[in-house]
């Protein structure tokens, strides 16, 4: 079977006679009316809309989490720990006071 040579100019160029007379024909109205008339086709149309591929760039640093904890642990260490609390005071008792 011989192969077919494609035309590109004739499709864009029906592409963009098709896309012409939908809006000049009310294409709100058309999309509404094959809607609810025949949604599988509406549906189908939907679903060539909607991207079958997302890129996405996404930067991230890298954390080495135990060179992180390490560090952590060091900090904790290197601080010095205040003693707060009071001192034992005697109390006098009344036969320390007479005598």
């Amino acid at each position: 079977m011989p192969r077919i040579k494609r035309n590109v100019n004739l499709t864009v160029d029906v592409k963009e006679a098709l896309i012409r007379a939908f809006y000049k024909g009310g294409s709100e109205k058309y999309l509404l009316n094959l809607m609810f008339q025949h949604p599988s086709v509406f549906a189908s149309l939907l679903g060539k809309l909607i991207p079958v591929e997302v890129s996405a760039q996404i930067n991230h640093n890298l954390i080495d989490l135990g060179a992180a904890m390490i560090e952590a642990q060091k900090r904790t260490e290197q601080k010095q720990m205040i003693d707060i609390t009071p001192d034992l005071v005697e109390i006098a008792t009344v036969d320390d006071l007479s005598g």
